[in-house]
């Protein structure tokens, strides 16, 4: 027998008689076609999974035989698959610590009291860890779930599922077809202080059912529930339960139903309060039934859906990929790739896993890191664009728990840890290394820098068709794709307020004349002698009253004849929706059409707000791909800038209900206006590019000087910090 087997501190369990406490179950799953064996406290539902290996040595415990025996029989059973015996004594440790075990030893009092205190003590801990979750027990519901299952036992048959369907896939549909309505300034509506009051009722009672729905459904497999209470989600007060006892479901799928059920009950709520919102009027009711829908959507699909946190998704994942405890064992994964290849510590000991298990393992614990960062900052940023300081504290908190503490764990065990004593030169070198490796990489190794825009490809100069007033299309002197000349009609327009303003006008400007040459006539022929001042004054009057009829007449002439609209280049013509033109009203100033010069296409291009001095700094080159061949990369320089940014828009397909980046907003589609300030760039194609559809849209590039990351992400930083939380 290899020496790896044996331990020096053997001597210390050698001759115990342990035997398992009369409330441990045990309960045999297949996991990737091996059996495995689940340790269940059925008084407090922890569990504990143990290999076959394992459980042949625990199986044994009956407080006659020693550990020395126990382990002798598993050599000579089980030969090289026997456990080690540092394993065995870790097995040992973990079932103290759960009080697992039962002994001929006389228990140190001290010892379960510093136990009590150190398990309550970590569930404080791991309270704090989690910014977003904090929980606190209140009750045991598992006499009132035996009462009540009767009940709602149907609701676990086809026919329940088939009811779920039925009203959750049609609620499905009409939320795409009205997703604008439902997302159109939905953190204002959501974060009014109003509705925050009403969330504050909203939000327990949704939570409430989905809890008991998971309750019902680890008491219909079979299952004890004991344990609920509060859980603080992001300082919301909001039932839990502990399903845990449904982790001895022999088959993975009831075991994934129960961790599914608050999901499923949670949509299925959201689609009752689809259809409340949809046949109810603006009111209380309106406004509470969108809580309802948000809270059920949105909440599964960020938090309890998303198998990235440790939420129902999670656990769920597990048991279908039949890969229990995912995190904790991809933690210890890369924990063990850490000590064993970068700190040269070859004791170190991988986690039992399967290659199929050790691949996602490998996976998850960055994806799972980086997602609870994206997270935390994605709330802190939402809850800031209201509240500000509410948004700093739980952004800094939740960074601190999960970044700045694990790297004070890792220091100190660099400095205290017992396994790396006599030996630490490695790892303080390997450690300083990536330290100063990942230093030189943010801030001192140059990495591209480029600010990415979209914009349209615009018409020439002059090469717009516009409607110079309102009106009605009367005549289509053009079809699309004729040749033109500058100065030949295009479409006319009528508008009978302009018309009967032309009348009035003229009418107007008659009576003003005669008025004025009537007092110009009795002023020459002497009626006025007598007053001589009072006949000039009057001429003076009237002569100021006829200019400005004839300004009014001559304003409502130039009108009515702007709607004559004629082409002011030489080139092709083009009329998107020629057909529908003919009777169609045209707002002032609308486009509806463009003339194609042959000049070198331009494109119009929106810089929001946070970017404009970087474009205006430093800039290289510009890159453009028309999204009618984003293969290709087409140069392009800068034709004319507007100085002063507005919140005027070039097309509608710039904003986001367009497929762009600019919110706008929606309320006027023909004139839409960014909600934020934006800068617009003219760019000049090469004329090789004359190809480019007028209104296609583009992708630009500004390319800048290569610039540290860590630089980047501090301006970044910084106009995270003056924009979204107005500091």
């Amino acid at each position: 027998m290899s020496l790896d087997y044996h331990s020096g501190n053997w001597y210390r369990v050698a001759s115990v008689r342990p035997r398992l406490a009369g409330h441990m179950q045990a309960q045999r799953q297949l996991y990737r076609g091996v059996a495995w064996y689940v340790l269940i406290d059925t008084v407090n539902q922890r569990s504990l999974r143990l290999t076959p290996a394992a459980w042949h040595v625990v199986s044994r415990m009956d407080g006659r035989r020693t550990v020395q025996a126990l382990w002798d029989d598993a050599v000579l059973r089980l030969g090289a698959a026997a456990p080690p015996q540092d394993e065995l004594i870790g097995l040992l440790a973990q079932l103290h610590e759960t009080d697992a075990l039962l002994s001929d030893v006389v228990p140190d009092l001290d010892d379960l009291l510093r136990r009590r205190d150190r398990q309550r003590g970590e569930a404080w801990k791991r309270s704090l860890m989690n910014p977003l979750s904090i929980r606190l027990r209140l009750w045991d519901p598992d006499p009132f779930l035996a009462r009540t299952l009767p009940a709602v036992r149907w609701l676990f048959s086809p026919a329940g599922v088939l009811l779920w369907l039925a009203l959750t896939l049609p609620a499905l549909v009409l939320a795409g077809l009205h997703w604008t309505a439902l997302t159109h300034n939905v953190s204002d509506k959501l974060l009014s202080a109003g509705n925050l009051l009403s969330l504050f009722f909203v939000y327990p009672v949704v939570k409430a059912l989905h809890e008991m729905a998971h309750a019902y459904a680890a008491k219909w497999g079979g299952a004890a529930v004991h344990d609920m209470g509060l859980m603080f989600l992001v300082f919301a007060p909001v039932p839990y339960v502990d399903a845990s006892g449904s982790s001895a479901f022999a088959d993975k799928r009831s075991r994934a139903l129960v961790a599914a059920a608050g999901m499923l009950m949670e949509l299925l709520l959201a689609a009752l309060a689809l259809y409340v919102w949809l046949a109810v009027e603006p009111g209380i009711v309106h406004a509470l039934a969108y809580d309802v829908m948000l809270i059920g959507g949105v909440s599964t699909l960020l938090f309890n859906g998303n198998p990235l946190l440790r939420y129902d998704g999670y656990f769920v994942l597990c048991d279908l990929i039949e890969t229990p405890n995912l995190a904790q064992r991809a933690n210890q994964l890369w924990m063990f790739w850490l000590r064993r290849h970068a700190f040269g510590l070859t004791q170190a000991q991988p986690p039992h896993a399967t290659p199929g298990e050790r691949r996602w393992m490998a996976l998850y614990a960055p994806l799972s890191l980086a997602y609870r960062v994206s997270i935390t900052v994605g709330i802190a940023l939402f809850l800031g664009h209201e509240y500000l300081y509410v948004g700093l504290a739980v952004g800094v908190w939740g960074l601190i728990m999960l970044l700045v503490w694990p790297l004070l764990k890792g220091l100190r065990y660099l400095w205290s840890s017992q396994e790396i004593a006599g030996r630490r030169a490695r790892p303080y070198a390997v450690s300083g290394l990536a330290v100063a490796l990942l230093a030189v990489g943010v801030f001192g190794l140059p990495a591209p820098l480029t600010v990415y825009a979209q914009g349209v490809v615009w018409p020439a100069e002059n090469a717009h068709l516009r409607a110079a007033e309102p009106g009605l299309v009367s005549v289509v002197a053009v079809k699309p794709g004729d040749a033109v000349l500058a100065g030949q009609l295009a479409v006319r327009l009528s508008n009978d307020k302009l018309d009967t303003e032309l009348g009035a006008a003229a009418a107007r400007d008659d009576k003003q004349r005669l008025g004025y040459l009537t007092t110009l006539a009795g002023l020459r022929s002497g009626s006025a002698a007598e007053q001589p001042g009072h006949g000039r004054v009057a001429l003076a009057v009237q002569q100021q009253d006829w200019q400005r009829a004839s300004d009014e007449y001559a304003h409502a002439e130039a009108s009515l004849a702007r709607l004559d609209v004629a082409v002011r280049r030489d080139g092709r013509i083009e009329l998107p929706r020629a057909e529908d033109l003919p009777g169609r009203w045209l707002k002032k100033g609308e486009l509806f059409g463009h003339i194609v010069t042959g000049d070198a296409p331009t494109v119009r291009v929106v810089v929001p707000q946070d970017d404009i001095d970087l474009v205006r700094a430093q800039l290289l080159r510009v890159e453009v791909r028309l999204s009618g061949d984003l293969g290709r990369v087409w140069p392009a320089t800068v034709l004319r800038e507007v100085p002063a940014g507005d919140d005027g828009m070039p097309a509608m397909a710039l904003a986001l209900d367009g497929g762009g980046l600019i919110a706008v907003d929606a309320r006027d589609s023909s004139h839409p206006r960014a909600l934020n300030r934006v800068f617009q760039f003219d760019l000049l194609l090469p004329a090789e590019a004359a190809a480019a559809q007028i209104g296609e849209r583009a992708h630009v590039h500004f390319v800048h000087a290569a610039e540290p990351m860590g630089s980047q992400l501090l301006r970044r930083l910084r106009q995270l910090l003056l924009t979204q939380l107005a500091l």
